[in-house]
């Protein structure tokens, strides 16, 4: 076991990152790098959203992957992966939800887990007790960024000095996009994209019944500094506007940030 990097110098956030990049660039199911470093999908999944794990976990993640854990502890130059590979996969399973503008006063302690199955999410949404949940699907700096996002209700979209542009495409029902003055119906398959130093918000179309499913989106942004996404960085370190945050979402004045600060 390596000896150099002391638990309390760990960058959870970090090592997640990287590990999923790796994972990825490597075209391996969560099943399979579990299977290879012999713990369970579930471990794996702990550690790929950032929650903490045993360090002989992060050890036998990082054998599996060829790495050590001085590596997966490091700001990686993201060019890495596709030097070696020209597919960078993401696959439909690998998909993590995070929870954004969570109403509730008490929070059960296995929320992350209990969103990751689409009735809970959908529990939570038509009772209007969470306002939207994302899932991150491409997390390569130097390449567009992309996730989807269920709307329940109102999601305020940057501005974000982080990227140069967004793009919200609607691929499930329609939504409402609106930028100072300007309103845009999006139904399903329309697209729109503005400058991500303006602020703007998307919202369902229609109120969401007890048996309707929210809209889709996917919230697509193009990097400008190739830093590690601020989602997978040690929240310690992260700048917080508001005293309640989840899950690694901003909770901005009472809003949905769509996008961290």
């Amino acid at each position: 076991m390596e000896l150099n990097v002391e638990d309390s110098a760990l960058d959870l956030g970090l090592v997640a990152f990287n590990v999923r990049c790796l994972r990825m660039a490597r075209n391996m199911t969560q099943a399979e790098l579990a299977s290879k470093a012999r713990i369970d999908v579930s471990t794996l999944h702990r550690l790929e959203t950032g929650r903490k794990v045993h360090r002989n976990t992060i050890q036998k993640i990082a054998v599996a992957l060829g790495e050590s854990i001085s590596f997966l502890n490091s700001v990686l130059p993201y060019g890495l992966p596709t030097s070696k590979r020209e597919l960078f996969v993401h696959r439909h399973e690998d998909l993590n939800w995070y929870s954004s503008g969570d109403r509730r006063k008490r929070i059960p302690a296995d929320h992350q887990d209990r969103i990751q199955r689409e009735e809970e999410r959908l529990r939570l949404g038509r009772l209007g007790l969470v306002q939207s949940f994302q899932a991150y699907m491409i997390a390569m700096p130097r390449s567009p960024g992309m996730s989807q996002v269920e709307v329940f209700d109102r999601v305020f979209v940057g501005p974000n000095p982080t990227y140069d542009t967004f793009v919200i495409a609607c691929i499930r029902g329609k939504v409402i996009f609106r930028m100072g003055d300007q309103q845009v119906s999006l139904p399903e398959s329309d697209s729109i994209g503005f400058s991500a130093d303006e602020e703007a918000t998307i919202e369902p179309a229609s109120p969401i019944g007890l048996s309707d499913l929210p809209p889709l989106v996917w919230a697509i942004s193009a990097n400008r500094r190739g830093h590690v996404p601020i989602e997978f960085q040690d929240r310690k370190r992260v700048r917080t506007r508001h005293p309640r945050r989840h899950d690694g979402l901003d909770l901005v004045d009472g809003r949905t940030s769509l996008e961290p600060d």
